[in-house]
């Protein structure tokens, strides 16, 4: 019984193209493409506001989160603190 909820909640996710799970795909895939670029203005941008999205769709903004009180940009410290960071890419031999 707890396979078939689960399978059938699954299936609805794959089904359903505006899921909160594809926030991640979405997230994901930016930075993927644009990690080693993510020090130009417009890069950055647009980073800071997946990454808002992402954390928003999981439940990062809701009422006692520090957060909720913070604009978007608050993410560029991140991105440019870890994000720019050689050390933290994945390398392929």
């Amino acid at each position: 019984m707890i396979f078939d909820v689960i399978s059938k909640y699954h299936l609805l996710s794959r089904l359903d193209k505006h899921h909160r799970y594809k926030s991640w795909e979405h997230c994901y895939r930016y930075f993927s493409k644009n990690f080693i670029s993510i020090r130009d203005e417009e890069i950055l941008d647009h980073g800071c506001l997946h990454l808002a999205f992402y954390l928003a769709s999981w439940g990062m903004l809701r009422g006692g989160a520090f957060l909720l009180q913070k604009d978007y940009r608050v993410h560029e410290y991140f991105l440019k603190d870890v994000v720019t960071k050689s050390h933290y890419y994945k390398h392929y031999d």
